[in-house]
């Protein structure tokens, strides 16, 4: 049974398109070979699907690796609503398909660096796993989504980034449990998820989580990459995205749905997050 798939970096794995399925009960994966990777990870439900005669069910928090060259299908209807992300993604270094790893972090550098080339590093990711951080996952696969279905070419162009930070969480938890630091990144991000209509004070969320609010910033920061009040006012900006898309309510009940009691800052802020007034993005996304 192969339960890793590993290639070569550089050359990096190439971003092509991903997308958010949702499928209704009975429905299932189409029958199809692909020259590319294909990630599936699950939100919601499970999905039943086939690659190379060998069956997974994919269940919720999991994912999957569909490797280039063989042909893949659902052999199974879902039982219940099922949500899932798919990344279409691309390497040039050769695979392999390994049965068990012995690797260990230090392995993953193959080669340092020098003055004129770049390091050679080595990617072993599990094939189908349960993901320990789901929060965090899904966060950076919201941001994904977010930059490739931008019009804007700035957000076009952070889809490799993102994309790399994908692979880089996977790739962690693949070798290693979560640190201590990550525990508590975690509990902040479901903190900040539960409370972000509220107003946001990092000494109350510290409070709860039983931690200095210095040190939660500091370990959000190193975790997401944003500081407690950055991530709350993105997420803050992603539910105001879809309330805009979806509802007619004015942008001042929206405003205050997220959180943002002033209509004014939250009109300034979602600018800067999206390069557009509220107005604006609820006009171009009618449009589209």
């Amino acid at each position: 049974m192969v339960s890793f798939v590993s290639f070569a970096s550089p050359p990096l794995p190439i971003f092509i398109k991903a997308g958010r399925a949702t499928y209704r009960p009975g429905m299932m994966h189409f029958r199809r070979t692909f020259s590319i990777f294909d990630f599936l990870y699950v939100h919601k439900g499970a999905l039943h699907m086939t690659e190379n005669n060998q069956s997974h069910t994919i269940h919720e928090g999991e994912y999957l690796f569909l490797v280039p060259g063989l042909e893949h299908y659902g052999h199974k209807g879902c039982e219940e609503e099922t949500i899932y992300t798919w990344i279409h993604f691309a390497t040039n270094a050769p695979i392999q398909l390994l049965e068990k790893s012995t690797m260990v972090w230090s392995e993953i550098l193959q080669k340092e660096s020098t003055f004129l080339e770049p390091g050679e590093y080595r990617w072993i990711l599990p094939r189908k796993k349960k993901v320990e951080h789901r929060l965090l996952l899904e966060r950076i696969l919201d941001q994904l989504l977010y930059a490739h279905q931008s019009t804007h070419p700035l957000e076009r162009i952070e889809e490799q980034p993102i994309f790399q930070q994908v692979l880089v969480h996977i790739q962690k938890e693949g070798f290693d449990a979560p640190t201590s630091s990550e525990n508590i990144a975690q509990q902040a991000i479901q903190y900040i998820e539960k409370h972000y209509q509220e107003e946001f004070r990092i000494q109350e969320m510290a409070q709860e989580l039983h931690f200095h609010p210095d040190y939660v910033a500091r370990v959000m920061k190193q975790t997401t990459g944003l500081s407690p009040v950055e991530y709350a006012n993105q997420f803050r900006i992603t539910k105001a995205k879809h309330l805009l898309v979806n509802t007619d309510l004015k942008v001042a009940a929206i405003s205050h749905d997220v959180g943002i009691k002033e209509q004014t800052y939250f009109s300034r802020l979602f600018k800067k997050y999206e390069g557009v007034t509220p107005i604006e993005y609820r006009e171009l996304m009618k449009r589209n």
